[in-house]
């Protein structure tokens, strides 16, 4: 299968410029992604726009455009979203004709009328009954951000986390938690994405699933009608592996990655409004002094460009060495500025950054290679930025209490826990933050699971460490106070959120419990080796790829085969007992990872690892990796904390 996931949203947005021409295009913020890793903003204003704005109608208000005639509105999210901003938007102006750019939507021919008529009704409150306006309803498949040919990201459900279920911990047996509302419509609205993305690549799919919300979304990807239709007229095989993030979860809230690409999300901001990249501070090109990648002064740099060079490169964020990347990056600069020159074998951070500095004050130059820059002064700032001491150090605490937990021969892992507790209460000296401690126990409670517990009188402790970091730390908020404490909180609200805190690590060490196979993610290396940790990923991936086909018991198959139909269908007719026919991913010569929650760049290694050397890579199949963002450690945190009910 050929399938580029770069080129396929290309076209799709091609379609959506053909209707920008001397219109003022609103755009929401998921969008604004989507657009930003295919063809740029840009290309907007290259096609003829007006101008650009975000899909804000307070916001417009400020600047509205004067004489404006044509709006196009783009958005990726619901439309009971943006409907009352739709409305207001489109009640102060004089547009003469407005069209609605939206992804796919269920049963179109039901609802498109419905929303046009909304879009007429909002635009007589100016213009009366005038014969001239007109208004509709497009809807294109651009949901989502290619990082690369085979690799994306989903913007719209960049909010979509497995829940995970506090009552697990207290009771064993019991049912399952019940998603909430809002999930089930976005596992509704992800089913109807995936089902245009496999469309789009003509793909005939088995889909199989590992975890609660996984589940939902492949039963609601079976239940859509047009499923059945695509299916029958596709051209690709393909198996779809839907994954919960949850089940493991020592890899996103690692800082010891291999990968170059999660050190940059490590250690940089997100550009504002982004999930997927990051805001590099560009004042080593400019004129200008610059305090911070937020400063206003100058437009922060970022790693989506369309130039081959920069789509090269993102290549090997993933999957090159970080002393490789420094030299080619290096290379590149100095071929540019001053072609013919000899190269260093040997490049650090302050010579690449000394090689950018060559560039300043050359405009024509910088135009030509700004992609490749931008990416260079983010190599820099990752491995100089004022963030590297606080890492190293917790990198190596990290790497200090995975040691403990992989050669411990107990079940009760006792002394582990007062590491941390002490490392709370001597955070300020060490230059720690509690989001990073806190970052540090999601991992470690992932990585030990249901297979060992820590001592109670050791975990009492933890929590009243925990409580009284974040009374002390009220006046430096984290993320802990972002999200789960009001201003000025009682002590006694505090003690609350922290029990709310551990109850969270507990149920994150429980998120396997129910599995068989992947209950553990520690691999026992023999007696004399200490277990090892492998990623529930690459694990998974690897028994798809097994040429033996192993049962894989965790995984359930919500799709029939057409040789399970047609078995069944005989044994109907003979009225004979038929077992069921197990279904394996790795029965189709291509596959589709979907995993909820996040994804980090080393993961993505890891599976592009195992399928570059599988009989289904070799026999010409094509790998597909999608999530619904790229996760940093403190991403990772954040997610776990809005995960629960909030206890306050």
């Amino acid at each position: 299968m050929d399938a580029s996931l770069l080129t396929v949203s290309q076209s799709a947005w091609e379609k959506v410029l053909n209707h920008v021409e001397n219109a003022v295009v609103f755009i929401d913020s998921k969008a604004g992604e989507c657009l930003h890793w295919s063809v740029g903003l840009n290309s907007l204003l290259t096609r003829g726009s007006l101008a650009v704005k975000e899909l804000n109608a307070y916001k417009y208000s400020q600047e509205p455009i004067e004489n404006a005639e044509k709006a196009v509105f783009i958005t990726v999210g619901p439309y009971s979203s943006i409907q009352v901003d739709l409305c207001d938007i489109i009640c102060q102006s004089l547009f003469k004709a407005v069209i609605l750019v939206t992804v796919p939507l269920n049963e179109p021919h039901n609802v498109v009328p419905g929303l046009r008529n909304d879009l007429l009704q909002w635009m007589r409150v100016k213009s009366g009954k005038s014969k001239e306006i007109h208004a509709d309803v497009l809807c294109f498949p651009y949901f989502y951000a290619p990082l690369t040919e085979t690799i994306v990201m989903l913007p719209p459900f960049s909010d979509l986390f497995p829940p995970l279920d506090l009552n697990k911990v207290k009771s064993f047996g019991g049912k399952p938690k019940v998603l909430s509302l809002k999930d089930q419509a976005s596992t509704e609205n992800l089913a109807l994405s995936l089902d245009s993305l496999l469309n789009q690549i003509s793909a005939a799919d088995v889909v199989f699933s590992i975890g609660t919300l996984s589940g939902a979304v492949a039963r609601a990807l079976e239940e859509l009608p047009s499923v059945h239709i695509r299916r029958k007229i596709a051209k690709h095989r393909v198996s779809v592996v839907i994954i919960d993030r949850t089940l493991d979860l020592c890899f996103p809230a690692s800082v010891d990655s291999k990968c170059f690409l999660d050190k940059l999300l490590c250690a940089l901001p997100h550009l504002p409004d982004h999930t997927n990249d990051i805001a590099i501070n560009m004042s080593q090109l400019a004129q200008v002094t610059v305090d911070s990648t937020n400063d206003e002064a100058l437009f922060p740099g970022c790693l989506a460009h369309n130039d081959s060079m920069s789509q090269n490169i993102r290549e090997w964020l993933l999957h090159k060495k970080d002393r490789d990347i420094l030299i080619n990056l290096h290379q590149i600069l100095r071929s540019k500025i001053s072609p013919g020159c000899k190269f260093a074998t040997r490049v650090k951070p302050e010579a690449l950054e000394k090689d950018v500095r060559q560039f300043r004050g050359n405009m024509e130059k910088i135009q030509q290679n700004c992609g490749v820059l931008q990416i260079a002064l983010a190599a820099v700032q990752a491995l100089t930025g004022e963030h590297a001491e606080e890492l190293e150090l917790v990198l190596s605490t990290e790497r200090v209490l995975r040691q403990n937990v992989a050669t411990t021969e107990n079940k009760e892992l006792a002394g582990l826990l007062p590491q941390i507790t002490k490392l709370l209460t001597e955070r300020h000296i060490r230059g720690l933050s509690l989001d990073a401690l806190l970052t540090l126990l999601v991992l470690l409670y992932s990585l030990i699971g249901t297979e060992m517990i820590f001592p109670l009188k050791e975990e009492v402790q933890l929590q009243a460490a925990i409580s009284t970091a974040l009374f002390e730390d009220q006046e430096y908020p984290g993320l802990v106070h972002d999200i789960l404490l009001p201003l000025e909180a009682t002590r006694e609200k505090v003690d609350t959120v922290a029990g709310h805190v551990f109850a969270v690590l507990k149920a994150v060490s429980h998120t396997r419990r129910d599995l068989t196979k992947y209950r553990s993610v520690l691999k026992e290396q023999g007696q004399s080796m200490p277990a090892e940790y492998t990623p529930l990923l690459q694990r998974i991936m690897k028994d798809i790829l097994d040429p033996s086909k192993p049962l894989i018991p965790d995984m359930s198959c919500q799709s029939t085969g057409l040789k399970d139909l047609l078995k069944s269908g005989f044994s109907m007719l003979l009225n004979k007992q038929q077992a069921p026919v197990t279904q394996h991913p790795g029965d189709q010569p291509n596959l589709l990872i979907v995993v909820l929650g996040g994804i980090t760049g080393g993961e993505i290694r890891l599976m592009e690892e195992c399928w570059s050397g599988s009989t289904q890579s070799h026999a010409g199949g094509t790998l597909l990796l999608a999530s619904t963002r790229l996760l940093s450690p403190n991403d990772t945190l954040q997610a776990v904390l809005r995960s629960s009910p909030q206890p306050l």
